[in-house]
């Protein structure tokens, strides 16, 4: 649950060109990938986080909550999987 303070919600933050990513943590990985639905799991076995699946589909990228994967949407991969 998010709490707010004056209107402003506790996790609201000024983005600085393109470098952090959800709440204050930096992008930690940017993640091309050839489809507009994926799964992360922080990729670290027993120690990543719990699987979360993520859409791609409003801005053509996404930024993972838990661990700040960044993907990325490319076309031309998505075509390359369809062949």
């Amino acid at each position: 649950m998010l709490s707010t303070v004056r209107g402003q919600s506790r996790w609201s933050y000024k983005p600085e060109k393109g470098k952090l990513g959800t709440g204050y943590m930096k992008i930690t990985e940017e993640i091309k990938v050839g489809t507009l639905n994926v799964a992360c799991d922080g990729g670290k076995g027993h120690l990543g986080h719990p699987t979360v699946y993520l859409n791609l589909e409003e801005k053509g990228e996404v930024v993972c909550p838990y661990c700040s994967k960044k993907y990325i949407f490319d076309k031309s991969l998505a075509e390359h999987a369809a062949h």
